[in-house]
């Protein structure tokens, strides 16, 4: 009975050894809480995750980033009618004039914008595409390696954008042992071995 609650005491100590870390990397929310109308029809935010660990190399690729959910939240939707578009800008061209800049990354497509349920969350992946023929890792890239502008648009109707919320989310990696866990684990082992030895005799 002891050797199996050494076993299994041994099976614990690896399992936590290589537990992968994933999750959520780091999180931003904006609150424009605007009115989108025939007068207003367009917001932009700037977004600035420099800094933060694992930016530069997760979006291209040697890292753990590999996706990002994009939560919109709206109010006061009149009903049939009520659409709105969204996009990465590009970040240099919007830091001049974000009315002219072009979209590097459509994230509710003009295609796919009727009025949805609130919130939308949204969620792409690196190297997805946006059917446009543009990746999502090109556009981060492209966005200056973690600050970029998103442009959410009307297309039609009256209505309220209220926050929006996005999500660096990471990869599962198994994460490297350190070494007083080899200690702990090396002594256990021994401990194992002295009491099949004691059990044998």
């Amino acid at each position: 009975m002891k050797l199996v609650r050494m076993v299994l005491y041994c099976a614990v100590l690896m399992a936590i050894a290589v537990a992968p870390a994933w999750g959520t990397l780091f999180s931003q929310t904006q609150t424009p809480n605007v009115g989108l109308n025939s007068g207003n029809a367009t917001s932009n935010l700037v977004w600035d995750f420099t800094g933060q660990p694992g930016w530069l190399s997760g979006v291209s690729g040697t890292m753990d980033v590999i996706s990002i959910t994009v939560t919109y939240t709206f109010s006061s939707y009149s009903g049939t009618g009520d659409t709105w578009q969204s996009r990465f800008l590009n970040y240099a061209q919007a830091q001049s004039n974000p009315a002219t800049a072009a979209g590097t990354f459509w994230l509710q497509p003009a295609t796919n914008a009727s009025a949805s349920p609130s919130p939308h969350a949204v969620t792409f992946t690196n190297g997805q595409g946006d059917g446009s023929g543009n990746t999502l890792t090109n556009a981060l890239i492209l966005n200056d390696g973690g600050r970029f502008w998103t442009r959410v648009a009307r297309n039609g109707g009256d209505f309220t954008f209220v926050s929006m919320t996005v999500d660096i989310n990471a990869d599962p990696i198994p994460s490297v042992p350190e070494p007083a866990t080899f200690v702990l684990l090396g002594s256990a082992l021994i401990g194992l071995g002295l009491v099949r030895r004691r059990h044998n005799r």
